[in-house]
């Protein structure tokens, strides 16, 4: 039986569904791994406290893989892990050393598994996640297309002022499920290793369709990658009569082009590495 901690459970139930062992004591153990930097976040500090008594209880008999969804794994916490052949996987092609590339995965959906929406999406464009550093790709793909179409309703999951003057919605509990289209955008070290943030497969799963910038040529075999703000331009006023097309597309280029993004090789993947049958 496989420990599973803070992983998705679709894709537990993806492994579970390929794997034979029935025994009742934990056989390995599979880590979604929640950065340990310091945090005021109750539940946070509670979830960190779990996953140190997991590794200190099981890391000397047990296989245990870790995905490093965010990168922040430190150079001393995977020195000593690694001790114990501990298998590490990043959601980056160009992974660091001692990480195997693993992306962030989907299920695939063919046309008639998408849902049609039942409202009219109130954002036109919106950003969910961080902006620390990633105001200089905001500004371009967000903050520019506004300017250019001061009509249209951008929103961002955060507080600012400086946005809010420009007429952008802040919005902390702003949902993919209230949007139209997303830029899914990073930093310089993400679009120079190839890193695609998992809130594109969120999006997709909301009918919100995602756009790559053009930065991050690892995926310019998906549709829609942009390179500019005038993008919104093509689709101004469109999306209720083509997102469920455009949507498909992404998930058909997906299975063409990117099949390791399929929750179903990727569970194979693990299932592997944690040496169950």
């Amino acid at each position: 039986m496989i420990l599973y901690f803070n992983v998705e459970e679709d894709l537990s139930q993806e492994i579970d569904k390929i794997t034979k062992s029935k025994s009742k004591e934990y056989t390995s153990v599979l880590i979604d791994w929640i950065p340990t930097k310091k945090s005021v976040n109750q539940k946070k500090a509670s979830n960190l406290l779990s996953q140190t008594d997991i590794l200190e209880k099981y890391v000397k008999n047990l296989p245990i893989v870790i995905f490093d969804r965010y990168r922040s794994i430190t150079t001393e916490e995977h020195s000593w892990l690694k001790k114990f052949n501990v298998t590490f996987f990043e959601p980056a092609i160009l992974a660091r050393n001692g990480f195997k590339y693993l992306p962030n995965w989907t299920k695939i959906k063919d046309l008639h598994h998408i849902r049609i929406n039942n409202n009219k999406r109130d954002v036109n464009v919106g950003y969910i996640g961080h902006l620390t550093d990633r105001t200089k790709s905001f500004d371009k793909y967000y903050v520019k297309t506004k300017i250019a179409n001061p009509d249209i309703t951008i929103g961002v999951s955060t507080e600012n002022e400086e946005y809010k003057n420009l007429g952008i919605v802040c919005k902390k509990d702003l949902q993919f499920s209230d949007i139209e289209f997303t830029i899914i955008i990073g930093n310089t070290n993400e679009y120079a290793v190839g890193h695609l943030d998992s809130y594109f497969f969120k999006a997709l799963d909301n009918n919100c369709i995602p756009l790559i910038p053009k930065e991050n040529r690892y995926y310019s075999a998906i549709p829609l990658v942009i390179d500019n703000n005038k993008w919104y331009d093509m689709y101004v006023d469109m999306y209720d009569r083509i997102y469920v097309g455009l949507i498909n597309d992404i998930y058909q280029g997906i299975k063409k082009y990117y099949p390791e993004m399929n929750i179903t090789y990727v569970a194979e993947v693990i299932k592997k590495y944690l040496g169950e049958k």
